[in-house]
C-alpha cells in the first residue's frame, strides 16, 4: 500500500491490493491510537484499490491510515504513516 503525496495539505490517494475478496475498512487515526474518520467501509473484490480521501479538515500534523482486511477466517490490518502540512 501507498499513499501520495505524502506529506500533503488536501487530498491523498492511497493504493493497496485486496488479496481476497472481503470487508475493508480504513480509517485515520491520531498519534494515540484513536479513530478520527472512517474513510472507507465496504466489501471489496479481490484487486487493485485506488482510493482519493480528503484531509482537509484535519490540522497539519502526522496521522496513520489502519487498512482492516476481513474474511471469513482472518483479520489482516497494516498502518501507513500520513503527514499533513498547511
Amino acid at each position: 500500500m501507498s499513499n501520495y503525496p505524502n506529506p500533503t495539505q488536501y487530498v491523498t490517494y492511497i493504493d493497496f491490493n485486496n488479496y481476497v475478496e472481503g470487508e475493508v475498512t480504513i480509517e485515520l487515526m491520531n498519534l494515540h491510537g484513536n479513530s478520527l474518520a472512517t474513510v472507507y467501509n465496504q466489501k471489496m473484490d479481490e484487486g487493485h484499490n485506488h482510493l482519493k480521501v480528503s484531509i482537509s479538515e484535519f490540522p497539519a500534523g502526522v496521522y496513520y491510515f489502519r487498512v482492516m482486511h476481513k474474511t471469513d477466517t482472518d483479520v489482516l490490518v497494516d498502518n501507513y504513516k500520513l503527514v499533513v502540512t498547511k
